[in-house]
């Protein structure tokens, strides 16, 4: 068990600070494999009768001191690997900031400040990097990017995939950073600069590829153009070019790279019942992580190679290696983007046919996956895709239903009497943003009943639900309550306590939507041209709500919102079941062969064209 020594890291911030920044490296690097969470730590003088979140505060108030005088005193250059590190790590640093009573580290930040008015800012130059690795999201400074682009380029984009990797981008101030990084690096081409890419810190590329999703602007997938590039340069670093393809042959083979597939794992709810379709036509052989599969759900599979722990270029060489001893004909991918793996995978050629489905709803713009599979009624806007589109029909990729859901099916409170209004809010923390926040506030303000707005999230335990508790009561006027993670059980009791569910916006809702029907709630959602909004559209549609609940704008999801606390008690129990019925129907049950007809469509048409 990995144990911080943090009495010696304050004596190495004093006079070994090459090793102090190695010793706050390994700190981060702990949080970030523990979700936030800090690891044992041994230290000299524990004041007396502090309870548990006394201590807690007690021992980051003694990091930050030393973090503090660390990065002000440092006057010889960080070596350049360890500055690579503290990029990665960024994002961790900035909570320990962030759930302190400083919030940011501005104050910092001001000390290396020349000149600071509304009109301008001008820094120490020689002091860019430390500045930006204390330039968090929720820092109050605006610095031009392209001013830092000017100084060093490297460090520029070390700090903006810095930034975009954060799961936490809820205030204000991290929203407006977000909008404005993806926007400059949208403009940016590899082509036309030069960038040593070892400097760029390639383990956080993943999170950016993802993470742009959740941004407002429609320049946001643009940064994975960039990334490709980025990642096709490590490609040739490790000597590893496109391959030719295996020519067809029967009998046909798929390999389902994987990135998470656990029965909890809303990919395996979404995902499993069509890889299982596929096995009459196909041998589906999966890939993926040991730690990241079960007993349950590699069931799903003919067979199934566990990936072994490798750098990422072997892991690349060995997947490429399965695909030419096992002839696979087919390279599928239901997700991509949750792991650096399959983001590799994507940018070289393996396999005839390179395919992907919306296990996270956006485009690569990869010239190497060839199609996208989609439901139709999920498609949104066909040319926001890089791929061609091999469209599903409106059920051709039945989900399952979660476990432990037989009670909840067959006996829930169709809604909550109650003075106030409870309102679910299902997410995970990156959905959360500051216009989808304010949207709440107006919502509540216009409401003639009292509003409580509960907010169940994902991936908020410890340090990080403190953050992230604290950014959402910092926003919402209110009141409020913020959930930390829990079980399923417990999370569908916490869910039925509620009246109704509103659903985040730019970036919607799949599985939480099924949990609330479950549960029999309605709500409200916003749609649009992206499949990542279009999907909540299509849904709610599956299920027969009413039209006025798909909001194509905030005012209507506003009105909308407002109009569902009102009457919401109207929709009774014999509604909730009859939408049930069309949940089993149109969501749960389809046609589980769909997909296989499609791929096996794919192969016979490269067949006829080989003859």
């Amino acid at each position: 068990m990995f144990k911080f020594n943090l009495t010696q890291f304050e004596r190495d911030c004093l006079d070994k600070q090459g090793q102090a920044y190695k010793d706050l490296i390994a700190l981060l690097d702990h949080m970030n494999t523990h979700s936030g969470d800090l690891p044992h730590m041994e230290f000299f003088n524990l004041p007396p009768r502090l309870n548990v979140e006394k201590r807690v505060n007690y021992l980051l108030n003694r990091i930050i001191t030393s973090v503090s005088f660390l990065f002000t005193s440092t006057d010889s250059q960080i070596e350049p690997y360890l500055v690579v590190q503290l990029f990665t790590h960024q994002r961790w640093l900035a909570l320990i900031f962030g759930v302190s009573v400083l919030k940011n580290a501005d104050h910092l930040i001001n000390l290396f400040l020349i000149k600071n008015t509304p009109q301008q800012i001008e820094f120490k130059k020689n002091k860019i990097i430390l500045i930006l690795l204390l330039y968090f999201p929720d820092s109050q400074f605006n610095i031009p990017i392209d001013q830092i682009w000017l100084i060093n380029k490297e460090i520029t984009l070390c700090w903006c995939f810095a930034i975009l990797s954060n799961r936490h981008l809820i205030t204000e101030e991290a929203c407006t950073k977000r909008e404005k990084i993806l926007e400059f690096l949208a403009k940016i081409s590899m082509e036309d600069i030069k960038i040593n890419v070892k400097l760029i810190p390639e383990g956080i590329l993943h999170d950016v590829y993802m993470h742009c999703s959740y941004a407002f602007t429609p320049l946001k997938h643009e940064v994975k153009k960039l990334i490709n590039k980025i990642i096709q340069t490590y490609l040739q670093y490790n000597n590893i070019s496109g391959t030719t393809p295996v020519p067809l042959k029967k009998p046909h083979k798929i390999l389902v790279v994987v990135e998470w597939f656990t029965s909890a794992h809303s990919i395996y709810r979404t995902h499993s019942k069509s890889l299982e379709g596929l096995k009459d036509h196909f041998e589906v052989i999966g890939a993926g992580f040991s730690n990241k599969i079960d007993k349950v759900t590699i069931q799903s599979f003919n067979k199934f190679i566990s990936i072994p722990k490798l750098s990422l270029a072997k892991q690349v060489q060995f997947i490429k290696e399965i695909i030419k001893q096992e002839q696979i004909s087919i390279l599928y991918m239901p997700s991509i983007g949750m792991s650096p793996l399959t983001i590799w995978l994507s940018n070289t050629r393996s396999c005839i046919y390179q395919i992907i489905a919306l296990g996270h709803p956006a485009t690569t713009f990869s010239e190497y996956i060839d199609y996208v599979v989609v439901e139709e009624d999920f498609i949104g806007n066909p040319n926001l895709f890089s791929e061609k589109i091999l469209q599903l029909k409106s059920n051709g990729m039945p989900y399952r239903y979660p476990s432990h859901t037989n009670d909840y099916l067959s006996n829930t409170n169709s809604f909550k009497k109650s003075s106030e209004v409870a309102i679910a809010v299902c997410s995970t923390s990156m959905k959360l943003n500051y216009v989808f926040l304010s949207t709440l506030n107006k919502i509540s303000r216009h409401s003639k009943k009292k509003i409580h707005f509960n907010f169940l999230i994902g991936n908020a335990r410890n340090l990080t639900h403190n953050y992230i508790e604290s950014s959402i009561k910092s926003i919402i006027e209110s009141d409020c309550t913020v959930y930390s993670s829990r079980l399923y059980d417990n999370y569908l009791q916490c869910l039925n306590d509620n009246n109704i569910f509103l659903n985040p916006f730019p970036f919607g809702n799949t599985n939480g939507i099924i949990d609330c029907v479950i549960v029999n709630k309605i709500g409200i959602c916003k749609t649009g041209d992206e499949v990542h909004e279009h999907i909540d559209e299509g849904l709610f549609t599956r299920l027969g709500y009413p039209k006025w609940t798909v909001c194509k704008t905030i005012d209507e999801y506003i009105k909308s919102a407002i109009k569902l606390i009102d009457i919401y008690s109207d929709f009774d129990t014999n509604y909730h079941e009859e939408v049930k019925t069309k949940l089993k129907d149109k969501v749960i049950n389809g046609d589980v062969k769909n997909l296989a007809y499609l791929f096996m469509s794919l192969i016979n048409s490269k067949n006829d064209s080989n003859k």
